[in-house]
């Protein structure tokens, strides 16, 4: 397993990112011997009940579910070092996106995941970086190669985008973490053929296709800026590597509350507009991929160029007739 550095490490392979975390979590209460998680407020970690979030149906979930659970805004160093201070000694883990993706590729602000490391690391409470979207999309060594994180977190997650797509997980860390004796079987762990499948992954994702990756999605986010700019649309733009988020809104899109304040109902006009360019838009985080020719990033913004296109004049023409 392609991992960062930071002594020995150990990995479990399950079948999904949702079986992912959950393993993780067990772990790192095994390992401290503590029940309190700390999560982030539309942060998206899998079906695990107690990590399921503002934007999941909480449907059939037993009323304790969330009883050792705690939430705080992402980007918010001083929420999470109020929350470790305040509950110190009964903390197992913060977990954590390197970039929220169910709200729209919410970035990093001001060495928040550095941050996150350095808190966590002087309270004695153990860092787990969930990259089932982003590990295998930012760099070799995901968001801590990425964002030259002083040290590793202490576990990190990783999903299908490890074996191109096919139904492979890893949860991998701190060897002395890993070992911990918990119950980590199914009936898809260690899936001989998704496993093969990751190996050849990292075989052909090399430094140069991450960074190739990388510069699409940075074109990609500074057309959308000045495709907006020239409608003259309130549009927010997140993002980073690959990734790209759009937000109809004038606000700086920092966490889950302001993304939430967002104007939805445009999101929803501008997908259907993409539909009908021929272009899918199923996540409110997208961007290239290693596939993706310089031929298939011009097709993605041409269709966004003529469905904001129509939304602005769209826009213009009702502010017109609003005029006395």
């Amino acid at each position: 397993m392609r991992t960062n550095p930071g002594g020995r490490r150990g990995s479990y392979s399950p079948p999904s990112g949702s079986e992912a975390n959950t393993y993780a979590l067990r772990l790192a209460r095994a390992f401290t011997g503590k029940q309190t998680i700390v999560r982030v407020a539309g942060g998206f970690h899998g079906q695990h009940d107690a990590l399921l979030g503002e934007q999941s149906s909480k449907t059939g979930l037993a009323p304790t579910a969330h009883n050792n659970i705690i939430t705080v805004p992402y980007n918010d160093l001083c929420a999470v070092g109020d929350v470790l201070q305040r509950n110190h000694g009964t903390v197992a883990a913060v977990i954590a996106e390197p970039m929220m993706t169910i709200p729209g590729a919410v970035h990093q602000r001001n060495g928040y995941l550095q941050g996150l490391r350095d808190e966590t690391a002087k309270y004695g409470t153990l860092l787990i970086l969930d990259e089932v979207i982003t590990g295998c999309r930012f760099a070799v060594g995901g968001a801590t190669e990425y964002y030259q994180l002083s040290a590793p977190p202490d576990l990190i997650v990783m999903g299908k985008m490890l074996g191109g797509g096919l139904p492979v997980a890893v949860v991998t860390g701190r060897a002395d973490i890993v070992e911990q004796p918990i119950s980590a079987s199914n009936t898809h762990a260690q899936n001989p053929v998704a496993l093969a499948a990751a190996v050849s992954a990292m075989q052909v994702t090399t430094p140069a296709v991450f960074a190739d990756a990388a510069a699409k999605g940075e074109r990609l986010r500074r057309n959308l800026r000045e495709l907006a700019n020239s409608q003259g649309i309130s549009l927010t733009v997140t993002g980073d590597g690959p990734c790209a988020g759009v937000h109809f809104s004038s606000e700086e899109i920092m966490d889950y509350a302001s993304a939430e304040r967002a104007d939805h109902r445009l999101w929803r006009l501008m997908c259907l507009g993409l539909a009908n360019e021929g272009l899918g838009l199923t996540s409110r985080t997208f961007g290239p991929t290693a596939a993706w020719s310089d031929s298939d990033l011009n097709t993605a913004m041409a269709a966004f160029k003529t469905t904001l296109t129509a939304i602005g004049q769209a826009q213009q023409h009702d502010q017109a007739k609003a005029m006395p």
